[in-house]
């Protein structure tokens, strides 16, 4: 569970001095030697906001609009 709690941290974007101080450990190099291939480069972090705002700028359907998905039933 704290590997878990620990990786939903970072994915927030918790700073590491913060995530370390939770979890107890005596430094951030532990946190960033035990979770550090968790946070990812600048072009990780850059390409996922792409996708996010790819998603977030063309709303899904909802049910009830009439979906045509090709063929008829």
């Amino acid at each position: 569970m704290r590997h878990t709690a620990a990786s939903l941290w970072i994915a927030a974007g918790v700073d590491i001095n913060t995530i370390a101080s939770w979890l107890g450990h005596s430094s951030t190099k532990l946190t960033l030697d035990t979770y550090g291939h968790l946070m990812g480069t600048d072009a990780d972090r850059a390409a996922i906001e792409r996708v996010n705002r790819a998603f977030t700028s063309h709303p899904r359907p909802t049910l009830g609009q009439g979906i045509d998905l090709g063929g008829s039933l």
